[in-house]
C-alpha cells in the first residue's frame, strides 16, 4: 500500500515539475503554428537593461513566421501555462483608446516605411472588431491570492524587442533582402490557459463585493487586446536606438525610400518608441480555435475581401457626408 502510494506521487510529481515549466505548453502551441504553414523558432533572445541598469539577457518564447509573398508576418508569442485550472485573468476596460486613435486592428504593427507598396488599410477603426480593447489587469488564482506581475511581465517580454525588430525589418526593406518590396508586419501574442475576464464599465468596490460569482462583475472572453504600459527609460531608449539607426542612414536612402507619415526622423522615431499600441491575448484551448480566430482575423486584414473593402468604403463615404452636412450648417 505504501509502496503504491510512493509511486503515485512519484508520477504526480514529475507531471508537475513538467506541466509547471510551460515547456509543453510553448511545444502545444509551437505544433499548432507549424500545421498552420508558419516557421517557428523556440524562443527570441535580446539584450536589454534589466532594472538596475545591468545589461542582461531576456527572450520570448516563439518566434512564429507566416511569409506569403511580398508580405511578412513575425508573430512574437508569450505562453504563459497555469497549473491551477480556475487561473483567471481580470482586466479593466480600456474606455479611451479612441483618443489615443487605437482599435481593434492596433495589435498587427505594420513596418513599411521604406517599402513603395503599403499596408492597404492603415488601422481604419471601421474594420470589424476582433475583441475588447483592455487596460491593467491581475491574476487571480486559489480563491484570495492575486498577482499583478504575471501579465506585466509576459507583456515585458514581448515589448522590450519591439525597437530591434523594427529596425531589423527596415534593413531588409532597405536592401530587400528578401529580393521583392516586402511590407513586414509585428503581431505580439500572450498565449495563455488562464480564463479571460473583462470587468463591466462602472463597476465598483460595493458591487464586487455583494457578488457571487466573477460571471456577475465581469464578462468571459477568448481574447482580449490588451494596452501595455511603455516606462520612460524604455521608451528614451527605443527612441535613441530607432533615431541613431535612420540619422545615420545616406541621406539618398531616407530621399528615396523613407515614405511614412513624416519626413522628420526625431517625430517618426518618437512614435515608435510608443510601441507596441497593443498586445493580444488569446485564452488557449485543446483545438487552438482561439488562436486560429486570431490568425484568420490579421490574414482578413491583411488580404481584405472585395466585400470587406466595399464596406469600408461606403462608411468613408458616409462619413464624408456626414462631414459635408456639418460644414454647411457652418
Amino acid at each position: 500500500m505504501q509502496e503504491t502510494e510512493n509511486k503515485n506521487n512519484k508520477e504526480s510529481s514529475y507531471k508537475k515539475a513538467l506541466l509547471k515549466s510551460g515547456l509543453p505548453f510553448e511545444y502545444e502551441v509551437c505544433n499548432y503554428l507549424r500545421k498552420n504553414r508558419f516557421i517557428v523558432d523556440f524562443e527570441y533572445p535580446y539584450i536589454k537593461d534589466d532594472e538596475n541598469g545591468t545589461q542582461k539577457e531576456f527572450s520570448y518564447d516563439l518566434a512564429a513566421s507566416y511569409i506569403s509573398i511580398d508580405h511578412y508576418l513575425d508573430f512574437q508569442i508569450e505562453c504563459k501555462y497555469k497549473m491551477e485550472p480556475d487561473t483567471i485573468w481580470c482586466f479593466l476596460p480600456n474606455e479611451t483608446a479612441y483618443m489615443q486613435d487605437i482599435n481593434s486592428t492596433s495589435f498587427i504593427h505594420e513596418v513599411d516605411a521604406f517599402c513603395k507598396k503599403k499596408d492597404l488599410l492603415k488601422h481604419t477603426s471601421d474594420f470589424p472588431s476582433l475583441a475588447p480593447i483592455c487596460i491593467k489587469g491581475v491574476e487571480v488564482y486559489s480563491k484570495d491570492q492575486a498577482n499583478e506581475k504575471t501579465i506585466v511581465q509576459a507583456a515585458y517580454q514581448l515589448s522590450g524587442s519591439f525597437t530591434e525588430k523594427i529596425i531589423d525589418a527596415f534593413y531588409h526593406e532597405i536592401n530587400l533582402l528578401l529580393v521583392k518590396d516586402t511590407i513586414f508586419y509585428q503581431i505580439p501574442i500572450i498565449v495563455t490557459n488562464a480564463n479571460l475576464y473583462l470587468l463591466k464599465t462602472d463597476i465598483t468596490t460595493d458591487e464586487i463585493k455583494k457578488s457571487d460569482s466573477i460571471e456577475s462583475i465581469a464578462q468571459n472572453h477568448n481574447i482580449l487586446l490588451y494596452t501595455p504600459h511603455i516606462d520612460l527609460i524604455q521608451k528614451n531608449k527605443n527612441f535613441q536606438n530607432l533615431y541613431s539607426f535612420l540619422i545615420n542612414l545616406p541621406q539618398k536612402t531616407i530621399k528615396d525610400k523613407f515614405k511614412t507619415f513624416t519626413k522628420d526622423i526625431q517625430h517618426f522615431s518618437e512614435v515608435q518608441s510608443k510601441l507596441p499600441r497593443l498586445i493580444a491575448i488569446v485564452h488557449w484551448d485543446k483545438e487552438g480555435k482561439n488562436l486560429q480566430e486570431l490568425i484568420d482575423y490579421v490574414k482578413k486584414y491583411i488580404w481584405p475581401t472585395q466585400e470587406i473593402k466595399d464596406m469600408l468604403l461606403e462608411k468613408a463615404k458616409e462619413r464624408e457626408e456626414q462631414i459635408a452636412k456639418i460644414r454647411r450648417k457652418k
